[in-house]
């Protein structure tokens, strides 16, 4: 094999536009991924099913999702739906110790944690199979499901590009003591 083959060489024209396309043609920005609705009353969808004992915080928006059956692990179940809300501080940390010590964990856990309601029945965190368990029913969602419910979480808790500019614009001040 020829070394001189191996070695990079400098061009000797103008290479500042190393794309391979035309730098002057416009190019749209990727639009943006959709996220949730805003909250739009409190009627219930007509598709959602509300446990009657389910306790909701006053003011609090609640996010009601279905996953249609094509798109779970258990298309036999038919249709499935939840009821979400964000977390408190305690929430927080009941989701952070089923983590274990796996950061790799935290995603999932704190997005189960989420969950009030299954298809209907109150959220059951027990171990046991049945109805409104959380476990069983973030099996039988898929994985496809499950990432629609972690982008879910993330746009619940995390603050949106225009909610931190104005933070960082208006709602905060610095000085110096004196």
């Amino acid at each position: 094999m020829n070394d001189n083959n191996r070695k990079l060489s400098a061009s000797t024209e103008d290479d500042t536009n190393t794309t391979g396309y035309d730098i002057d043609e416009a190019v749209e920005p990727p639009a943006p991924a959709p996220g949730l609705p805003e909250a739009q009353g409190d009627d219930v969808p007509d598709w959602a099913m509300v446990p009657p004992s389910l306790r909701i915080p006053k003011g609090k928006s609640v996010v009601f999702l279905m996953f249609k059956a094509s798109m779970t692990d258990a298309p036999l179940k038919g249709d499935r739906q939840c009821m979400v809300w964000t977390l408190s501080d305690g929430e927080e940390k009941l989701a952070a110790d089923r983590c274990a010590n796996s950061q790799n964990r935290a995603p999932a856990e704190y997005t189960k944690q989420m969950i009030r309601a299954v298809d209907g029945v109150a959220a059951d965190w027990s171990k046991a199979r049945g109805p409104g368990s959380i476990d069983e029913f973030w099996k039988e969602i898929g994985p496809k499901g499950r990432n629609m419910m972690m982008r879910v979480y993330t746009q619940l808790h995390l603050a949106n590009d225009e909610e931190v500019r104005d933070f960082f614009e208006h709602c905060i001040a610095v000085r110096t003591a004196s």
